[in-house]
């Protein structure tokens, strides 16, 4: 058995720091507080922008470049995955040689 900290626990600078965050602001949270930034309209439309950019990091998953590349014919099998806001967006899962026959 490994000795130290846990995956994924804080080190003890970082747990000290959330304590003593937790200790002068009960009820703060970074994202929420940007969050509030991103919504405010009398804020800087930059600072909007920036404030919402940091917040997507938090709550929308990012999106990769795909390549798909075949032959003519072929059909593409799709499945949906449940964005945040809780739509469905499409996900290309396999390609397959269409029937003639159809």
């Amino acid at each position: 058995m490994a000795a130290g900290r846990p995956k994924g626990a804080p080190n003890k600078p970082k747990r000290l720091l959330l304590v003593r965050l937790e200790e002068m602001f009960p009820d703060y949270h970074p994202v929420i507080e940007m969050a509030k930034v991103a919504n405010d309209e009398e804020a800087p439309a930059d600072a909007r922008f920036a404030a919402n950019k940091e917040v997507a990091q938090y709550v929308v998953p990012k999106l990769k470049a795909v390549e798909i590349s075949g032959k003519l014919g072929m059909v593409m099998k799709t499945t949906e995955i449940k964005r945040f806001d809780g739509s469905l967006a499409p996900v290309v899962i396999d390609a397959i040689e269409e029937d003639d026959d159809e």
